[in-house]
């Protein structure tokens, strides 16, 4: 008892010392983490205990005891490490303790007794445990591997949310039921081991009933398990996304029905197709012989049921599947090249080991990275900041996660660009597979590294403020797993979401407060905000924004510059909110929110700013109704009189129209505002065209572009982006004109001819 005492202290204590704050705390991670090791060292000791044993009875008593007094020891350790290591997180980390690691160690304890009643010789026990204890973590994990879900339930850890990091992580009624499940299984094996003891005249039919009720309850449990939650297999997915798009001969995407207006799954076929085509061809791939099922889930929420994360997109290569929400569909190039790199990686997951290898690849095919700058100018502005030396630490085993995720993204994907371009798809699909750099490239990593460093060299210009803001804003963070309140944050922010959606807005403002308060971003001064909105106080929902100081809102509070440009225009103080719209457009944080903040500054001050400002006011502060909003938008296109030469009004509400039709599915709608019309190769401009008006007018170009391609009448003449765009943003708009120019002629060439589509 003592040696398993010392040695669970031991694992505690390392646990603390030498793993990231957010596994070093008492919250869920050091929860499950303990649980995994008590699950093993109460087992063994269980294993032990049967040579004492009187009756059973008395036997499942003492190690329930001992097992419960076992998993304080982490406990107490984790508490006396307070004294050195701020918490934040502790009561709801005491209670992440009680409810995982504790009926773990129990369970751990009584199934070594059990096993130790089946098998009387003390060491084929202990190897029985083992096996069991091994055999058992594997099959837990088993329907993460096969089915759609990340997520997986076990004995010994409880619940695993998978690889995926949302912050918010709550224990559901499908961990209740998968601990009742367990408990079915040990009370089995102790039924089973009880048959083997000699038993009174005439108990031995009930015995025998009791073990087969036991048997039929554990196998009618492991069959309702999608029922339950605790699996959700491709049966139960597909009939929940019943619809289907065969996009090529081998790819299907399943999708839930009146989730898309035609124009919409016309355009994703047609997109589809150009992405399958373009990733074979980038890395000189063969058409995939085996199917590819893409996945759209039709909300966060049932990516989140089904999946077990509603931030990310997954694909999982080994099962040539794709899990997407319809809110992140400009994510699904990236995910299709990890399927379709399936041939280069190694079993069983079909992907390189290295997870900057496999999602370098992954970005390598992303024409540009935020419609301003692109991918390379992002890698060579992280290094020139010193936000990293280089990339082979973002290429090891584990530096990839021990990065800011932007970071590790950005200088993978420029590293695998780099070599692509310079080498050729044949080394890089040597190395996806192999990491032997030598072989593969004949130089070593950090050999090619430094070749890669000088081919950025000529980016790593001077910079003004506001880039090195924007640059900032994406780099100057550290890795989530450094974060020991990120679960705490998560839960504050979910509970008011909760709140918020049922119009609890009073009780949403108190808990995004709250998550503010314990070192929440901008996510939730921006939730506070809007409560505080639905609440009428418009007051103090842009003073909260004005005044907030927290650390880390500071860093991301750029972001919310267009929000406070417009919330002071609704008060009608149109200095300051020009003066928020005018930083805004400074720092350019992407091209979709410089033409948002460009939009709004020009009707600001143009001849439908009354009726603007009214349809902000009512965007901000009524309930949110996507045709209330499109009608309030009508009314202020309705008092827009078109100018003749240059309109800049005119230009941004056709934009902004635009927009509003492409949330509603109407893409042909769309194509009909677009201002430079299908084969005009060039504006009416006057000679008063700024270069906030020139990098407007590029960017506009390029989005009607981007829904006319699809569109087999549309022959769209790019040259308007290619030739207003001011210099420094030219890299990014070329990389978009040429894989919009690429698209297109592989459109019409596959409508020309039908059978060269993949």
């Amino acid at each position: 008892m003592l040696l398993s005492a010392a040695i669970l202290a031991l694992i505690a204590l390392a646990q603390i010392l030498f793993s990231s704050p957010l596994f070093a705390t008492l919250g869920f991670e050091y929860s499950a983490l303990m649980a995994l090791a008590l699950s093993f060292v109460c087992g063994v000791r269980g294993v032990e205990g049967q040579r004492t044993v009187v009756t059973v009875r008395a036997g499942i008593l003492r190690v329930v005891r001992e097992s419960a007094i076992l998993a304080v020891v982490p406990l107490v350790v984790s508490i006396i490490s307070l004294l050195f290591l701020p918490n934040c997180f502790f009561w709801d980390g005491l209670l992440f303790y009680l409810e995982i690691a504790l009926p773990s160690a129990i369970l751990g304890g009584l199934f070594g007794l059990a096993i130790a009643m089946l098998i009387p010789n003390r060491t084929w026990a202990w190897v029985g445990f083992i096996a069991f204890w091994v055999v058992t973590l594997f099959l837990s994990l088993l329907p993460g591997y096969t089915n759609p879900q990340l997520f997986a339930y076990g004995w010994q850890y409880g619940f695993f949310p998978g690889i995926i990091w949302d912050a918010s992580i709550e224990l559901k009624n499908a961990y209740l039921f998968s601990r009742i499940e367990q408990v079915v299984w040990v009370a089995l094996l102790f039924s089973i081991g009880a048959l083997r003891v000699p038993l009174p005249e005439g108990t031995t039919r009930t015995k025998v009933t009791y073990t087969a009720v036991l048997c039929m309850l554990g196998i009618v449990l492991f069959l309702l398990h999608d029922t339950l939650g605790i699996t959700a297999s491709h049966r139960v997915v597909e009939s929940e996304l019943s619809e289907k798009l065969v996009a090529s001969a081998n790819c299907t995407i399943y999708y839930a029905p009146n989730s898309f207006t035609e124009d919409e799954l016309s355009q994703m076929s047609v997109n589809v197709r150009w992405y399958l085509y373009d990733i074979e061809r980038r890395f000189a791939l063969e058409p995939p012989a085996k199917p590819v099922h893409i996945y759209i889930y039709p909300s966060n929420k049932a990516m989140f049921q089904f999946v077990g994360t509603s931030v990310a997109s997954i694909a999982k290569p080994w099962l040539g599947e794709v899990d997407i929400a319809t809110g992140h569909l400009e994510n699904l190039k990236h995910e299709l090249t990890h399927v379709m790199l399936r041939a280069k990686g190694v079993w069983p997951f079909y992907a390189s080991w290295s997870t900057g290898v496999t999602e370098g690849a992954a970005m390598s095919v992303e024409p540009e990275y935020d419609g301003i700058y692109t991918l390379d100018e992002h890698a060579a502005r992280i290094l020139q900041l010193h936000y990293a030396r280089g990339v082979s630490q973002i290429l090891s085993f584990s530096g990839f996660a021990a990065n800011a995720s932007e970071k590790s993204y950005v200088l993978a994907g420029s590293f695998a660009r780099y070599l692509l371009r310079t080498y050729g798809p044949g080394p890089f699909d040597r190395v996806y597979s192999s990491l032997d750099w030598k072989n593969a490239y004949g130089k070593p990593l950090d050999t090619l590294e430094r070749e890669w460093k000088r081919s950025l060299q000529s980016l790593m210009t001077s910079m003004s403020a506001a880039d090195s803001a924007h640059f900032r804003y994406y780099y100057d963070r550290t890795a989530i797993i450094f974060d020991p309140c990120l679960r705490r944050i998560g839960k504050l922010e979910r509970k008011a979401g909760e709140a918020y959606t049922k119009s609890n807005f009073a009780q949403a403002d108190k808990w995004y407060a709250s998550a503010v308060a314990a070192g929440g971003g901008i996510g939730a001064l921006a939730g506070r905000s809007n409560a505080l909105l639905r609440e009428q106080k418009l007051d103090a929902a842009t003073t909260v924004l004005d005044t907030t100081q927290a650390p880390t809102i500071q860093k991301q509070i750029l972001a919310l510059d267009e929000r406070r440009g417009d919330l002071h225009a609704i008060q009608g103080d149109t200095i300051r909110a020009d003066s928020f719209y005018h930083s805004a457009l400074l720092v350019k944080l992407s091209g979709g929110s410089f033409l948002s903040a460009y939009a709004h500054q020009v009707l600001l001050h143009s001849q439908v700013d009354s009726e603007w400002t009214n349809f902000l006011r009512a965007e901000y502060l009524s309930p949110p109704d996507a045709t209330n909003v499109f009608e309030g938008f009508l009314k202020v296109w309705m008092h827009h009189h078109p100018e003749p030469g240059f309109d800049r009004t005119d230009l941004v509400l056709r934009y902004l129209y635009a927009t509003l039709l492409e949330r509603k599915g109407e893409y042909a709608g769309a194509v009909r505002l677009d201002p430079f019309g299908i084969s005009l190769r060039s504006p009416e401009l006057d000679s008063g065209l700024s270069r906030r008006d020139s990098l407007a007018i590029s960017l506009i170009a390029l989005h009607f572009a981007e829904i006319e391609i699809p569109n087999p009448h549309a022959q769209y003449d790019l040259s308007v982006a290619e030739q207003l765009v001011p210099t420094e943003y030219r890299r990014a708009i070329t990389e978009m004109v040429d894989e919009l120019s690429a698209e297109a002629a592989y459109t019409t060439e596959a409508q020309r001819a039908p059978g060269t589509s993949p």
